[in-house]
């Protein structure tokens, strides 16, 4: 593809640091999910935040089994839009 005697140099490499990003949003949307619980074990009590953390968990999980079994790539718009 590219014609012998072509010099090539990389300037950008993403993939080295998307591994990164990914764990690091990974840890915001537990922390976000940490946070809406307490919050609501706070203002309405134990039993509803347990059942809104089942829910957000259940969810969640469910949406990447979802991507997983048809095939979709995750990719940071699609961890950004959980």
């Amino acid at each position: 593809v590219i014609p012998a005697g072509v010099q090539t140099t990389i300037t950008r490499d993403y993939g080295e640091t998307a591994a990164e990003k990914a764990n690091k949003l990974i840890q915001k949307l537990a922390f976000a999910t940490g946070s809406v619980i307490l919050l609501v074990g706070l203002a309405l009590g134990r039993r509803e935040a347990v059942i809104v953390g089942v829910a957000v968990i259940l969810t969640l999980t469910a949406t990447l089994f979802a991507s997983w079994a048809w095939g979709f790539t995750l990719n940071r718009v699609s961890l950004f839009a959980l």
